[in-house]
């Protein structure tokens, strides 16, 4: 039997896949990228964790 199936949700991908963290060292920031190529994507898009900081 033919099977057919559409996801419509909002997904993202990495790629290349990594992530730009800060940390701070006494009084100065430091910043590094942080590989995520370990982690299969694409990922699920949620705005409730992808922009905590902006007003909705």
């Amino acid at each position: 039997m033919p099977y057919c199936h559409e996801d419509t949700r909002s997904y993202y991908d990495l790629s290349p896949a990594s992530c730009l963290m800060h940390r701070q060292v006494g009084e100065q920031w430091v910043s590094y990228q942080h590989s995520l190529a370990h982690h299969a994507g694409p990922w699920l898009y949620d705005e409730n964790i992808s922009c905590p900081t902006e007003e909705r």
